[in-house]
């Protein structure tokens, strides 16, 4: 009689088991791994801009990246963007829509506040959006060139940027 309802019971707890979201990418070093953006909360809204214009407002996309000194080898058909609009920061990592606040200081420093997220996970692009938002959260200065390109320097490496 107890086997009758043993069976429904385990079912129900291999299904639940089953439908669990997959594991996020372990293998970055466990200090990376920190380094992850908050999710996104459930109905959270993207802050609207409230800063003045900045000089580096505008729509950019990854041209590259330096991480601790190494050039990185961007995934072919992942598309990274940054817009920053009076204050507000926002785009895709290659494989989540992010969000933040950022303010710039004269002399071309730039700072940006912890980054929002959604924790999607894509094969084979989380190391490179999770090295994209590490730059971003310890972004320290700025240097436009010809008004179409950006580098923002962190302080464990660069990020090239393109006008779109």
């Amino acid at each position: 009689m107890m086997t009758k309802y043993l069976f429904p019971l385990f079912a129900c707890c291999l299904l639940m088991v089953a439908c669990q979201n997959k594991p996020a990418d372990n293998s970055q070093p466990a200090d990376q791994q920190n380094a992850e953006p908050q999710e996104v909360p459930q109905g959270a809204v993207d802050p609207e801009p409230t800063g003045e214009p900045s000089e580096i407002d505008g729509k950019y996309t990854l041209e590259s990246m330096e991480y601790n000194g190494q050039n990185m080898a961007l995934y072919k058909d992942s598309e990274v963007s940054l817009v920053l609009d009076r204050g507000k920061a926002s785009g895709k990592g290659s494989c989540n829509p992010y969000h933040s606040r950022f303010t710039v200081e004269t002399g071309g420093q730039i700072s940006f506040s912890e980054l929002a997220s959604g924790r999607m996970h894509c094969d084979g692009l989380m190391t490179q959006e999770s090295r994209f938002f590490e730059l971003l959260k310890n972004a320290q200065t700025y240097t436009q060139a010809a008004e179409t390109r950006l580098v923002i320097t962190a302080s464990n490496g660069k990020i090239f940027l393109v006008k779109s």
